[in-house]
């Protein structure tokens, strides 16, 4: 299902968030954004795999009220994927990336053609996500930071900790101009 723009959310750049229903840190994260003023845009629900979160991404962005507007992308777990296939194939649109957790280095020849900031997220006892993370490092051409929390990202200190570095990724990114 694709999300609805948030009730009351400012009216600043919007981040499209891509996540399993009922993430454990979703809550954290988009008051974290709206902080920042952006305009939080959720897009969960039903979709559990890559495919269908990447369809319901493309179809949200494809809506008049994306029209001419350049958009932050954050996915977790599944999400994680379709976020950085979206980016590659968006590079237009698409003007900053996090990624939480998953196996982004799976996003294959998608990583050399994302053109948007990326920024991954880790928590420090995730020891596959982690050489996933520095495996997709090496792949990205863009400008690029990965991020590692201490602990795991279940817990509270994390996801704050997770949720702050988004938000100011985004903050920072979404409001340079677009490059040419």
């Amino acid at each position: 299902m694709v999300g609805t723009p948030q009730q009351d959310a400012p009216t600043g750049a919007p981040v499209l968030l891509a996540m399993p229903a009922g993430e454990r840190h979703a809550g954290v994260l988009g008051a974290a954004l709206q902080r920042q003023r952006l305009h939080v845009i959720a897009v969960t629900g039903g979709p559990r795999s890559a495919a269908a979160f990447e369809a319901a991404l493309r179809e949200r962005l494809q809506c008049s009220d994306m029209e001419g507007r350049r958009v932050g992308l954050f996915g977790s777990g599944p999400a994680v994927l379709a976020v950085l296939r979206v980016a590659a194939a968006a590079p237009a649109v698409v003007a900053a990336v996090v990624t939480c957790e998953g196996r982004p280095d799976r996003a294959g020849p998608a990583l050399a053609a994302v053109q948007a900031p990326t920024l991954l997220l880790l928590g420090a006892d995730q020891p596959g996500p982690l050489a996933a993370g520095r495996t997709a490092m090496l792949r990205l051409a863009c400008r690029k930071r990965l991020e590692v929390v201490p602990g795991g990202v279940d817990e509270p200190a994390a996801q704050h900790a997770l949720a702050e570095l988004a938000a100011a990724w985004f903050a920072s990114h979404l409001a340079e101009p677009p490059h040419a």
